[in-house]
C-alpha cells in the first residue's frame, strides 16, 4: 500500500502512469489488494489528484462501510464533475435506496446543482424505474413516473450542452414505459435517430 501511495503522491510521475497503477490495485499484496483503503479515500478530496485518477480510485475501492458511503455522498453533493456519476454508482451498488434518495433530493432541488450532478441523479432514477418495469409498474406511483418524465423533458428542452441533452433523452427512453416512449415520439424537436432508437429500445 505504501509503495503505491508514494507513487500517487509523487508529482514527478505522470498521471498516465499513476492511472495504470491504480487499475492494478487488486493485484498488489500478492493478489490480496489494498490492506487499508483509508489513505486512498483521502486522495478523493485531494485537489492535486487528477480527475481521471480519482475515478480509478473510486472504481477500485470497496464502499460498504458507512463512513466510506458518507465520503461518497459528500462528493456527490459537492463535486460537479465526472467523478459525481461514479460516486453515485458506487452508492447504488452498496445502498440502492440511499442512491435513490440522493437522486430524488438533487432533482427536487436541481437549481442548487450543476449539470453533472443532475445527470447523475437522473440516470440513477432512470435505472430504478427501468428495474421496476421488469417486475410491475404498479409498485411505482403514476405521479412519480409523470414527474420524472416532465423533469427530464423540461431539462432537454432547454439544454445547451449536447452531453446533458442526450443524458436526459436516453434516461427517459431507458425506463421502458409507454408514457416515456410517447413523450419522445411526439416531440418533433428530438432527432429522428433518437426517436427510432427509442422505438427499438422499447420494442
Amino acid at each position: 500500500d505504501e509503495d503505491v501511495l508514494d507513487v500517487l503522491k509523487n508529482n514527478e510521475i505522470s498521471d498516465t502512469t499513476k492511472h495504470v497503477i491504480l487499475e492494478k490495485l487488486a493485484e498488489i499484496n500478492n493478489g490480496k489488494g489494498i490492506k487499508n483503503q483509508a489513505p486512498f479515500e483521502k486522495l478523493l478530496t485531494d485537489e492535486s489528484v487528477a480527475q481521471s485518477n480519482k475515478l480509478a480510485i473510486i472504481n477500485a475501492l470497496d464502499f460498504e462501510k458507512i463512513e466510506s458511503l458518507e465520503l461518497l455522498k459528500e462528493i456527490v453533493y459537492s463535486e460537479n464533475s465526472a467523478i459525481t456519476t461514479n460516486a453515485l454508482k458506487q452508492i447504488k451498488r452498496a445502498k440502492p435506496k440511499t442512491a435513490l434518495d440522493i437522486s430524488n433530493d438533487i432533482m427536487a432541488n436541481y437549481m442548487k446543482y450543476g449539470d453533472y450532478q443532475i445527470k447523475a441523479a437522473v440516470m440513477t432514477k432512470s435505472e430504478y424505474l427501468r428495474d421496476m418495469s421488469v417486475n410491475n409498474f404498479e409498485a411505482v406511483d403514476d405521479k412519480e413516473i409523470d414527474d420524472y418524465i416532465d423533469f427530464c423533458s423540461e431539462r432537454f428542452q432547454i439544454a445547451v450542452d449536447n452531453s446533458f441533452y442526450n443524458a436526459m433523452v436516453f434516461s427517459v427512453m431507458n425506463i421502458h414505459h409507454i408514457k416515456a416512449v410517447r413523450t419522445i415520439i411526439v416531440d418533433d424537436s428530438i432527432d429522428d435517430l433518437l426517436r427510432r432508437a427509442c422505438v427499438v429500445e422499447n420494442y
